[in-house]
């Protein structure tokens, strides 16, 4: 019977130290990080036609990626990708 008792004071102390971890205060308030590449700052993009759009001012690699196309998986933080419909809409960007 002493076995449910430990569990809950286990259970209690997690909770406790959980709370206590989230009472720093901090001066500014808390931003996004910014992204390596700018999609964050390319979003008004979304739902243009990517053949369209000049990318050479907005990042220094850019990767235009079509529906089931394949992609290398090496993970390049300035490179821009470019996430485009069949029918070339632009549907997402993100980094990598």
């Amino acid at each position: 019977m002493t076995l449910p008792r430990f569990a809950l004071a286990i259970a209690g102390l997690a909770l406790f130290a959980s709370c206590q971890m989230g009472d720093e205060k901090s001066s500014e308030p808390s931003r996004p990080a910014t992204d390596a590449c700018g999609a964050t700052e390319l979003g008004y993009i979304i739902g243009l036609r990517a053949s369209e759009i000049d990318f050479s001012e907005q990042a220094d690699t850019v990767r235009v990626i079509k529906p089931n196309s394949a992609v290398t998986l090496d993970h390049r933080p300035e490179r821009l990708n470019v996430h485009v419909s069949d029918a070339g809409i632009i549907t997402k960007l993100t980094c990598g």
